[in-house]
């Protein structure tokens, strides 16, 4: 392959996704809710010398090595170790991965010394297909497609030719495979590759010595996939007791998701499945086959000449097969292999065959057409073909035209992608139809009327170029680029704590993802801020959370009232789950035997305390009048132990999920510790076959290709050098991010309490210890958007400083924090800002004139606020006036704000309010609405009171609402309180600031 034919399918790949290479939107569903979390963590196990065991920010705690899909990848060590993983260093992770496909198809076709340009652009056509397109978001199904056909070339080399050079390359490539594909796309290659094995078996058969070095060969190599697959069967047999998946999925869950019958209509309009999924009657992912309009015409052409390699025959029909397993449920072949075929009742979505199926296709087509060589009849075969696709997708846009009701495209008013989002099936049946005819009308004018070779052969590369990127760019909305800024997401995760914390002994329930919520990700947001929780979405669940969950769901909802570890004298077999409070423990009848000859009691000044904690070793100082029962919410699993002032200890299950451990009375280390030597030395065991393959394939080349061994060392000394030094950049500047403004804190802090004496107060947000010790703080607590943020309001109501200072490490300091603090002190003195820490001072006298729509409810006239002056409620003490919510008054006073042209360009709303409510956990919605011509064209609520730490004592509340619309004259902004729970409360002091776009 030449230097010019890498930098084409790379040119290609930037263009067809330059939403994604130029940083224009950030990617999808999984992709950043699944495939980044898992990602990001292994980043910040490896950057603090952490091997990536255990994960205890998700659903109570998870083996993150028995993800099949995870830690044992090599793109997790390159990356993870040479930038870290974020939301962009992924993104370009995927596009990687792309180019990886068109570069491994294109190498496959030159085993059968294909035509170059016909090679390149059926290669634009497999890394662009459906499947990449659909299964973006899959970022390990990406992978394994990119590596297919990579595999299969080597596979057929080492058929045809048995040697040791063959044996290792082909080594390589299964290693590869094994370890960054998702399992289940391993699983079907697996069987892809047995159906080759057969048919050359076959036809070897009479050749008595070459089938038995075909066994023998065959015996060596299933030896060396198992011994480098050492460390993913030990993950695997570890986690079975533990997850019944791996022993196996029901036929509902294997048949879900298929590449239905309705589906073969994105052969042509793979545009049409984004814009309609419920008609396709599958996931929108899985929906999506194309594989270019030019590829189809050549495969039909194909089929009608006599074939260059009988071994295409053998591709074609298991690509057929692969075809008929991904429709599910509507054809018997998915189910037949389930029930017969071992390990295929082990992974979802019939529709992943459809990558073999492509596959096998288009390498039909590279393997027999060859351009050089058609003759007049061929190119009127050609040409009649494209005329019948043509003629095909014509009936299929009158169709169309004839259903549809309204034209959304070519609309001024909206973006291309606005449009593209309107459209509904027909719609995008009539303008991707209009496309595919246009370049077949194309086509058929080449074939029909150039003659020179070199010409039409490039033209042709231009043309499956461009169908790529026009099919690319028409689905792309749909099932790859989202809305989000990636910059800013970037942004948000430098901010975002590095390293591992003390957790807070919170309630757990306050950790869950929706508190954790934040404007990027769906599921898994705790795994950003460091918060340990009980939910989370992740390929698998322990059987034991399961069990909880699913079996005792009021337990656990009891049990989210306890921090990450607490004490219990509550102890109960679990026979009989009933009657329980939070911190009663359930425990199998054996512990509970055990544990019953001991009293257990609890006093008022028992004490705990997290002194360390990383993700595999929880210690905690303990101060107890009496035994008791201490429990650890993470998960049961092989691998934790627990000591007690160095001994170990019985570890016991506790609530069907839970590690317990019976503390005696007094002060003693309770040491939690998860170690997996095994799985460490076996991964060692795996990587040292890995290299060994490599290094003796790479012998074997350069004894081979003599002149090439200078270049060969070159690149390797220049590879290990890169990778070095952008390791050493990349620890060098996580350090400095994690250590952030350290000393400038402790200086200013010292600095302004010299300065300000008693009229200043210092408010501290922070998990690292060194850093409290060295601050003189007023309030040490940790803070965001989302936890404790009650301590600080709390704190701020009670400030009678002339000067503020607030300073954090670890955490971001956002718009709500920033708004709630510049509530009391609107100007700032002095300040400095890194990634996530800072410090500011700031003052009581400033200027605070920049809120709008103040309302006191002192005066009957005020601004823009209507009254109900019969909620109005006095104060006798100080005679200043509130306004009433009753439990039977659901709603009240509102603030409508009509659109002019002063508010076209608005942004962003900031409201703040004081809050009195009797009970602190009364969940009070705030509420923002945009209405236009009587219809609601956006609603948001979020509730304010999190920012109340007692109940019957005032706080202060923010709430920033982004205008996510273009304002319109005539439309009407609406802020008002929801009394959702029917409670009692107490509202005041009503502010509203605005920010412009401009702003």
């Amino acid at each position: 392959m030449k230097r010019k034919d890498y930098l084409f399918l790379f040119f290609v790949v930037m263009v067809a996704f330059w939403q994604v290479s130029f940083l224009q939107n950030g990617m999808k569903w999984d992709f950043v809710d699944a495939y980044l979390p898992s990602r990001y963590f292994f980043s910040e196990s490896i950057l603090n010398n952490q091997f990536p065991l255990w994960n205890p920010y998700l659903l109570y705690g998870t083996p993150i090595y028995a993800d099949l899909t995870s830690v044992f990848s090599p793109e997790f060590w390159i990356i993870g170790n040479m930038f870290g993983y974020s939301n962009i260093s992924l993104q370009y992770v995927f596009l990687l991965y792309v180019f990886v496909a068109g570069v491994s198809f294109f190498y496959f076709l030159k085993q059968f010394d294909a035509e170059s340009n016909i090679s390149l652009g059926l290669s634009v056509a497999y890394m662009l297909s459906g499947f990449t397109i659909g299964n973006a978001q899959h970022v390990a199904f990406v992978a394994g497609y990119a590596l297919l056909p990579f595999v299969v070339a080597c596979y057929i080399r080492f058929l045809l030719f048995l040697n040791k050079r063959n044996f290792l390359l082909l080594g390589i490539a299964l290693f590869l495979m094994v370890y960054v594909s998702y399992p289940g796309l391993t699983i079907i290659l697996a069987y892809f590759l047995l159906g080759l094995f057969v048919y050359y078996f076959a036809i070897n058969w009479k050749d008595k010595t070459r089938s038995k070095n075909l066994l023998v060969y065959h015996l060596v190599l299933l030896l060396t996939v198992v011994l480098f697959s050492s460390v993913y069967l030990l993950a695997y047999f570890q986690a079975l007791p533990f997850l019944s998946r791996y022993s196996g999925i029901s036929a509902e869950l294997a048949l879900r998701h298929s590449f239905t019958l309705k589906s073969f209509l994105s052969f042509v309009m793979p545009m049409a499945t984004g814009a309609d999924p419920g008609f396709f009657e599958t996931d929108v992912s899985m929906s999506n086959g194309y594989w270019g309009i030019l590829s189809l015409v050549l495969f039909l052409f194909s089929l009608t000449k006599k074939v260059k390699h009988k071994d295409s025959y053998v591709l074609l029909l298991l690509g057929v097969l692969s075809l008929w397993a991904s429709l599910g449920d509507q054809f018997f072949l998915r189910r037949f292999l389930f029930n017969h075929a071992p390990f295929m009742d082990m992974f979802k979505y019939p529709a992943i065959f459809r990558a073999t199926a492509i596959f096998s296709f288009l390498a039909f087509i590279g393997i027999n057409f060859r351009l050089n060589q058609i003759s007049k009849t061929d190119s009127k075969r050609l040409f009649t073909i494209t005329g019948i696709v043509g003629a095909s997708i014509l009936v299929l846009m009158g169709y169309a035209v004839f259903q549809l009701n309204e034209f959304v495209f070519f609309d001024p008013t909206k973006s291309f992608s606005q449009e593209i989002l309107s459209a509904d099936r027909l719609n995008a049946m009539v303008l991707q139809g209009s496309f595919q005819v246009f370049i077949l009308l194309l086509f058929g004018f080449l074939i029909w009327k150039v003659k020179a070779f070199k010409l039409l052969s490039v033209a042709l590369l231009l043309l499956f170029a461009i169908d790529g990127i026009v099919s690319t760019q028409f689905s792309i909305n749909h099932t790859v680029i989202s809305d989000t800024n990636p910059v800013r997401f970037y942004n948000y995760l430098k901010s975002s704590p590095k390293g591992f914390s003390i957790p807070e002994l919170n309630p757990m329930g306050e950790n869950s993802d929706k508190n954790a919520g934040n404007e990027f990700t769906w599921m898994n947001n705790n795994v950003f801020p460091k918060k340990v929780t009980f939910d989370g979405l992740v390929s698998f669940k322990l059987d034991g959370y399961a069990n909880l969950a699913d079996n005792y769901p009021d337990l656990l909802q009891k049990i989210k009232k306890e921090p990450l570890v607490y004490f219990s004298d509550d102890v109960r077999e679990n026979t009989k789950v009933e009657n329980f409070k939070s911190n009663t423990v359930f425990v199998s009848e054996l512990d509970y035997s055990l544990l019953c000859s001991n009293e257990l009691r609890y006093d008022t000044n028992d004490r705990l305390e997290i002194t360390t904690f990383s993700p595999t070793a929880i210690e905690i100082k303990t101060s107890t009048k009496s035994a008791q029962l201490i429990t650890c919410q993470q998960n049961y699993f092989t691998g934790w132990k627990v000591f007690i002032d160095g001994n170990e200890q019985v570890l016991i299950k506790s609530n069907f999920a839970h590690m317990s451990v019976l503390v005696p009375g007094g002060d003693h280390q309770v040491y939690f510790k998860y170690t997996n030597q095994r799985v460490i030395y076996a991964f060692g065991f795996s990587m040292f076959i890995f290299v060994l393959l490599l290094g003796f394939w790479i012998r074997y080349y350069t004894i081979q290709h003599p002149e090439k061994k200078k270049g060969v060392v070159q690149t390797i000394v220049f590879c290990l050098i890169v990778f070095t030094l952008a390791t050493v950049v990349n620890r060098y500047l996580y350090i400095k991010n994690k250590k952030g403004l350290n000393s400038v804190i402790v200086k200013n802090a010292v600095d302004w309490k010299q300065k300000y004496n008693d009229d200043v107060s210092i408010f501290l947000s922070t998990r690292q210890q060194e850093l409290k010790n060295k601050v003189d703080a007023d309030t040490t607590c940790y803070v965001d958007e989302n936890t404790n943020i009650a301590a600080l309001s709390d704190f701020m109501i009670h400030s009678q400083t002339n000067y503020f200072a607030f300073a954090w490490l670890g955490s971001r300091s956002n718009n709500v924090l920033m708004e709630l603090i510049y509530s009391f002190y609107p100007k700032i003195v002095e300040q400095k800002r890194d990634n996530n820490s800072g410090i500011v001072l700031l003052s009581k006298t400033g200027d605070s004139n920049n809120y709008v729509y103040c309302e006191d409810f002192e005066q009957t006239t005020v601004s823009g606020w209507p009254i109900d002056t019969d909620r109005l409620k006095v104060n006798s003490l100080d005679n200043t006036t509130t306004y009433l919510f009753n439990p039977n008054q659901e709603w009240g006073t509102t603030l409508n704000i009509p659109v002019d042209k002063s508010l076209l360009m608005l942004k962003q709303i900031t409201v703040v309010t004081d809050l009195l409510p009797e009970e602190k956990s009364a969940i009070i919605p705030l509420v923002f609405s945009v209405d236009r011509n009587h219809k609601n064209i956006q609603y948001e609520a979020s509730s304010i009171n999190r920012f109340v730490k007692y109940p019957n004592q005032w706080a202060r509340a923010v709430v920033v609402f982004d205008v996510k619309t273009d304002l319109q004259e005539g439309d009407i902004i609406s802020i008002y309180f929801w009394n959702k729970e029917a409670s009692r409360f107490q509202i005041d002091n009503i502010k509203l600031k605005l920010f412009f776009e401009k702003d």
